[in-house]
């Protein structure tokens, strides 16, 4: 219902050059037909005498929330029968906590439905909305961005990027997607997600859950050089790690590595301050010709070091490593030396040896050290057993030679074996083959 007033009370305070209304409380009766549509520049308002054909009324609020608020805009049109306003020109509305702004707005007051393009930027506390185009729900505060969209989240250091983004308000979430990418800024660290579809929680949200990629996911850690692909990502804000599924795959690169370290599994998890990924079921690890297999694998990349726990396994062209527990120790991103404990047993031949089966050292733990990619020396401890199988090649008699010790080192070149030593309670066989 409308009703005029003659109350200057009721009457909105005007600047020069634009034009300040509360759009619940108040509207504009054009009088060159009261239902007609007219248009004016709000530099028309200069001074304290405002033109006559315009009659102030007070409308009863339509609604519970908090009216919309024109602050500025160098050119109005607006109708008296639907009550829609086009603004253009350095356009500024507030609704409650949150502020449009645009090059051109056009509002619908009886849908709630504000339409707004170029250079569109919408605030609310430490949140700003950019977009080239964007609709504005009044009744629940939801906000659709199009073109161009950049969601910056001032407190928490984060930026997201996309072609579309939905903007909730209760509870504070963005839905954003066509090529989305979030930028998280953790002190030094940067940390970048992509995928298909990005869904980003504000900590007001009253969730841990920070962000959630699907489809096609990307992680980058680039402090750390780590890079996590997948299907699904969740990032959590309190502990700034992430969950991943959908055959997940971490890369970590080195600017000077011949190889880069690749770990691949059913699911994973990626701690951003300490550094460190855990890769869980039929996890495999590759770096160059080294690779591995185990059940579950944790990565300390900040401590440079690898634990493959249950029933692991490495090898690469001339040797086999197995154990109840493989801790491998990096240099540079290389695997410098691995540390075997419970059953440690480990299998070797040169490349000229398929005449007859590798050589073997076993024992309770064992330290392995490389050369490169490649087994270099072995060193066995408690209940130590080395087992020795010459080649035809090399020129001795068919059989093994069987040596146990408290300790058992022997050097390799290429799974040849160059030397053995033993040292405490040494016992040594010699077991031949008969030849046929």
């Amino acid at each position: 219902m409308i009703r005029k007033t003659k109350n200057d009370s009721h009457r909105l305070p005007v600047c020069l050059g634009s034009l300040r209304l509360t759009l619940y409380s108040y509207f504009i009766i054009f009088v060159a037909g009261i239902y007609g549509i007219t248009g004016f520049p709000f530099a028309e308002f200069q001074g304290q005498n405002q033109p006559d054909f315009i009659a102030w009324a007070q409308i009863e609020q339509a609604s519970e929330t908090e009216p919309v608020v024109i602050e500025e805009a160098d050119y109005l049109k607006a109708t008296g029968v639907d009550e829609t306003f086009d603004l253009v020109g350095h356009v500024r509305l507030r609704h409650g906590e949150t502020v449009l702004a645009s090059d051109r707005v056009l509002y619908h007051r009886l849908d709630g439905v504000v339409t707004l393009d170029g250079q569109v930027r919408i605030t609310r506390e430490n949140s700003t909305l950019v977009a080239d185009h964007a609709t504005y729900y009044e009744k629940n505060q939801y906000a659709l961005g199009t073109g161009g969209v950049r969601l910056d989240d001032l407190a928490e250091g984060t930026t997201l990027t996309g072609e579309l983004a939905k903007y909730y308000h209760t509870p504070r979430w963005a839905i954003v997607t066509g090529r989305p990418r979030m930028k998280r800024q953790i002190g030094e660290d940067e940390i970048v997600i992509t995928g298909g579809r990005l869904e980003y929680y504000f900590a007001e949200a009253d969730t841990l859950v920070q962000a959630i990629a699907q489809d096609s996911v990307t992680v980058i850690d680039y402090n750390e050089g780590v890079t996590i692909t997948c299907q699904r990502t969740e990032y959590f804000r309190t502990r700034e790690w992430a969950y991943f599924s959908g055959d997940p795959r971490l890369v970590k690169q080195e600017a000077d590595a011949e190889y880069d370290i690749i770990v691949t599994g059913k699911e994973m998890t990626y701690d951003f301050n300490k550094k460190i990924a855990i890769v869980y079921d039929s996890v495999r690890i590759v770096r160059g010709p080294l690779q591995g297999l185990c059940d579950t694998i944790r990565y300390d990349s900040a401590r440079q070091q690898i634990r493959m726990i249950s029933n692991p396994v490495i090898w690469d062209a001339n040797s086999e490593i197995r154990g109840d527990d493989i801790l491998l120790e990096l240099e540079d991103n290389k695997v410098s030396q691995a540390t075997i404990t419970g059953r440690a047993i480990v299998a070797y031949a040169p490349n000229d040896s398929a005449d007859v089966e590798r050589s073997s050292i076993e024992g309770r733990k064992m330290l392995v050290a490389f050369d490169g990619a490649l087994v270099h020396t072995i060193t066995a401890f408690q209940n130590a057993t080395s087992t020795y199988h010459p080649s035809e090649s090399a020129g001795g008699p068919p059989g093994s030679n069987v040596v146990r010790a408290k300790q058992i080192t022997i050097e390799l070149d290429h799974g040849k074996l160059l030397n053995i030593s033993a040292e405490g309670s040494v016992e040594g066989t010699y077991r031949g083959l008969l030849r046929q």
